[in-house]
Parts: structure tokens; sequence; C-alpha cells
């Protein structure tokens, strides 16, 4: 094994760490926008009426178990929106990551990038890949809890980083 190698090994190993194991959200352009993901929930699982519970949140990384978000807000049959508006410095190709129990979607620029509106059980299984341009980009996230378990987790990096991981066998 080359020294070589072995150094791309450990930063892979690191960067998939970071980015993954503990579910934070990471963007490699900065973004001088927004800072935080206006949040909002609903006592419901279809983000209607007035949301139960409003705040900031610095990242969505959300594992509820089989609690809620909030005392105002049950532990079954909620739903969450999460919006943020980012400055990206780089044009290029940006994969998103989620991980949910239950529905989530995703949409850039309203447009619409991932559909998973339906029960399922915690997994990394989905991602989506999207060239965006430098400049302002509007993000939202959709989710809805049914029953169980509740946690949602977005993680979004740019292409240049997922190519390199790809190529060590990482992603």
């Amino acid at each position: 094994m080359t020294i070589r190698f072995l150094w791309r090994t450990i930063l892979a190993s690191t960067l998939v760490v970071s980015l993954l194991a503990i579910g934070t959200s990471a963007i490699a352009a900065p973004a001088r926008d927004d800072t935080t993901w206006h949040a909002e929930y609903f006592n419901n699982t279809t983000l209607s009426g007035k949301p139960a519970l409003v705040r900031e949140e610095a990242i969505i990384a959300r594992d509820w178990k089989v609690g809620s978000p909030g005392p105002s807000v049950r532990a079954d049959n909620f739903s969450a929106r999460w919006t943020r508006t980012m400055d990206l410095g780089y044009s290029g190709n940006y994969r998103i990551y989620i991980n949910s129990d239950d529905g989530m979607r995703v949409w850039v620029d309203d447009i619409l990038a991932i559909d998973n509106w339906f029960d399922r059980q915690d997994a990394w299984s989905t991602t989506v890949d999207i060239y965006l341009a430098a400049g302002t980009h509007r993000f939202k996230v959709e989710y809805y809890e049914h029953v169980g378990s509740a946690l949602a987790y977005v993680v979004i990096q740019h292409g240049r980083l997922g190519v390199r991981l790809a190529e060590l066998g990482l992603l």
C-alpha cells in the first residue's frame, strides 16, 4: 500500500465520519445568506394549519427516537418543514443525502429533488446529485412521522468530495 493511498484513505474516512456518522449537515461551499434552517412543526402529517412549534435550527440532524421535537408537538403523526436560502460559492454537482423515518421530500429552487413521501424505516438509502450554479439557492425539506421512531437527517455536499470518496470505494 502506498503512502499516498494510505493518506487518501485516512482523509476519506475522516470525511465520511464527519458527514455521515454524526449526522451533521455539511456544505463545502460557504453559505452566506441564512445561517440556520427555519423549522416549522405541525401536529398532523400533512403540514397543514398553524405550526405547533417554530424555531431556527443549525442543522437537520434529529433523532427523536419515540419522542417529539418539543412539548407542543405530539410524538406520533407530526410533520416538519425546514427552509433555508444559501449563497453557494461554487458551481458544480452537489449531492444530497437523506435519512428519515418516515417520509421526506427535498426541493431545490422549487424543483422536487427527492420524493420519499411514504412510511419507511431509518436508512441512508436516498441520494440525489444535482448541478447548481454559484449563487443563491432555496432549499426546502418536508418530513412526516407516522408512528414509532422518528428521525430526520439531511446532508448536502459539493460533488468533488463525493467523486473522491466514490473513487476510493467509500461511497
